[in-house]
């Protein structure tokens, strides 16, 4: 199954529990089976470099920078 998952903040580092619950619930969609479409926003550049360790997982990854 395609899935569309929209996330407010990125769920990598895990760092909080909103981040620890989006993180292992992507792991878990992907590891049986599904194709997960991520797309999610940025606060600060240093975590746009999270995109290569998401796509171990997702299909494909878009982050977005939250603007201030």
């Amino acid at each position: 199954m395609k899935l569309l998952w929209l996330t407010p903040e990125i769920p990598i580092p895990t760092n909080n529990g909103h981040r620890v619950v989006y993180c292992n619930r992507i792991k878990a969609m992907s590891r049986i089976g599904h194709k997960i479409y991520l797309c999610s926003f940025v606060e600060e550049d240093f975590e746009l470099a999270y995109e290569k360790e998401l796509k171990e997982y997702c299909y494909m990854v878009n982050l977005f920078k939250r603007k201030k």
